[in-house]
């Protein structure tokens, strides 16, 4: 720990680390975004489903796993989001912790 508080107080990897933190809090809505993106194109790619009476039991099945699909993404998304929300406060909170040790102000 000494040293990562040692190099902390360097300025110039203050800053590099610093700009890890910035792309660490924001290149995953970026990536989030970009995904976002392909999925909507890919789902318009598809033509509009029109069902029968009679093909309703099997647009029924299709619509559960729709939801299952569903459930799932969301926990997936639930976990991403909590690991990322994790891994900003330990980064940031690294940077927060070495500035109050080593007295670093900004500006001088």
């Amino acid at each position: 720990m000494n040293t990562l508080l040692t190099a902390l107080g360097d300025p110039t990897i203050r800053s590099w680390y610093l700009a890890f933190c910035v792309a660490l809090m924001a290149l995953p809505m970026v990536g989030l975004a970009w995904w976002n993106q392909t999925t909507m194109q890919r789902q318009a790619e598809g033509p509009p489903s029109h069902h029968t009476l009679e093909e309703t039991p099997r647009s029924l099945a299709e619509a559960e796993a729709l939801v299952r699909d569903i459930a799932s993404i969301k926990n997936k998304i639930y976990w991403i989001t909590g690991l990322w929300a994790l891994a900003n406060a330990v980064a940031f909170g690294l940077l927060i912790w070495a500035d109050q040790v080593n007295g670093y102000v900004s500006g001088r």
